[in-house]
């Protein structure tokens, strides 16, 4: 009865009809982990979903453990634009364009233009609180968690949650630290009645050694903290770099 009383509204959908079909759209109070080997995409898959968010007027808060609001900004100019953002971020489009690529400086012109252009957006920073943690304990996220009260966000992104350490003068495990911040992330969840969405890794040390892992769909055995995640997730979305199955 309670899901049959949110309305569209309080619903968050993907910008993907076929993962809406798959997994449903985010609902409020509940958990979804996005899962993906290092460099598996699950940056540019969270991109595209912040910037298909705040198209539809939602206030997201994105909390970024590996990068500063810059990087965050060129990420979402770059797929406006089309543009490769890794290209841009490791400065290959700037070797490129000094080795006399045209191409290359056209696209950084272009780059440059609609940056300057998101700065000056107030719309886009209304909707889009960005809040860079070097890593998750207990207080950082706690903290994190009560800007999203007082932003009151329609979600919030963590990207990623496996980036923990212990409190200062305490001893405890990644594990454990681990298992707190899922607990914390369901219970601020259903607190404040908004959907959270995780970002995890996928461990290839669980892959049997397996040197083509990062390119088969993935296993919910190799999800860092398993089964803490599985108890609190609503939906655990794998993703993998698909290899051409003809190569």
């Amino acid at each position: 009865a309670w899901l049959n009383d949110l309305t569209s509204d309080e619903l968050v959908g993907w910008p993907w009809r076929a993962v809406n079909e798959l997994a449903g759209p985010l609902v409020p109070g509940r958990l979804t982990y996005v899962a993906a080997f290092p460099g598996g995409g699950k940056t540019t898959f969270l991109t595209q979903c912040l910037h298909y968010w705040v198209q539809a007027g939602k206030k997201v808060l994105y909390l970024p453990l590996e990068a500063n609001p810059g990087e965050v900004m060129v990420r979402l100019a770059c797929l406006k634009l089309g543009i490769n953002a890794d290209d841009a971020l490791a400065l290959r489009l700037r070797q490129w364009a000094d080795a006399g690529d045209q191409l290359a400086r056209e696209r950084i012109d272009l780059l440059t233009h609609e940056f300057m252009a998101m700065r000056g957006n107030r719309t886009l920073f209304e909707r889009l609180r960005i809040e860079p943690v070097e890593s998750l304990n207990e207080t950082t996220f706690k903290a994190a968690i009560e800007v999203a009260h007082a932003a009151e966000v329609d979600l919030v992104v963590v990207d990623h949650v496996d980036h923990v350490e212990a409190e200062e003068g305490r001893a405890a495990s990644d594990i454990a630290v681990s298992n707190e911040l899922q607990a914390i992330a369901l219970r601020s969840a259903k607190r404040l009645s908004i959907p959270m969405v995780l970002a995890s890794q996928l461990n290839s040390g669980r892959t049997g050694g397996d040197r083509l892992a990062h390119y088969r769909p993935p296993v919910a055995d190799w999800l860092y903290n398993k089964g803490k995640k599985e108890q609190m997730a609503a939906n655990i979305l794998g993703l993998s770099r698909v290899l051409d199955p003809h190569a």
